[in-house]
């Protein structure tokens, strides 16, 4: 009797751990299957963000190459209100503004010809000009005045027809008029003379008509 207790003690003890090693064995065999396929999901999925970084840092290079003039700046501390106004400037302006990590950018512009290594640090933003090569550069210096004693927002550096240039150059040309401005200048200069001799011609008739004798 008692034998038959311990042979079936023994049975019983056999049996729960062939279960739990073959539970165990299956388990480490499901487990291993399922990392090999998480790190298939993640190289393809590796693979596809790389695809995609690569295609955008290609979209900025043909974007800075077609531009004849850009402004990089660090935005930092300006205000939600400030940006809106200033996006609002620069898209009415037609200049492409637009934020990036630096990482892209310093392969971008690499590509596009340009080295802003050593200016890429904290926040960025790009603003490309395509038409009117000024405009970047009067808007985004006229907020870096405004903003630079309280905020850490500044003119990093900048590009026109395909050199980079300073900072302070970047401020002297946001100091020259636009176009518009220009050509209405110039139309003034060469107005005035014509208005000044209109002006004459009439005082003299005006001074004839009051010197002639009535009838």
């Amino acid at each position: 009797m008692f034998k038959n207790l311990i042979n079936l003690f023994k049975f019983i003890i056999f049996n729960f751990l062939k279960t739990f090693l073959f539970a165990v064995f299956w388990r480490k065999v499901f487990l291993f299957l399922f990392k090999i396929k998480k790190m298939e999901v993640n190289d393809l999925s590796s693979q596809v963000n790389l695809e995609k970084k690569q295609a955008y840092v290609q979209e900025i290079s043909e974007k800075i190459k077609n531009a004849n003039a850009g402004v990089i700046i660090s935005y930092k501390g300006i205000n939600s209100k400030d940006v809106t106004q200033m996006r609002k400037e620069l898209r009415k302006a037609e200049v492409d503004y637009f934020v990036i990590k630096n990482t892209m950018l310093k392969l971008a512009s690499k590509q596009a010809g340009f080295d802003f290594s050593n200016e890429l640090v904290g926040t960025t933003a790009v603003a490309l000009c395509k038409d009117e090569p000024i405009a970047a550069s009067k808007i985004l210096t006229n907020y870096a005045n405004k903003l630079e004693k309280t905020t850490e927002f500044k003119i990093k550096t900048g590009f026109l027809n395909k050199e980079i240039i300073s900072v302070e150059k970047i401020k002297e040309i946001g100091s020259l008029p636009s176009r518009d401005q220009l050509l209405s200048q110039i139309l003034n200069i060469m107005l005035s003379p014509i208005t000044g001799l209109a002006v004459c011609i009439n005082a003299i008739a005006e001074k004839n008509d009051a010197t002639s004798p009535t009838e």
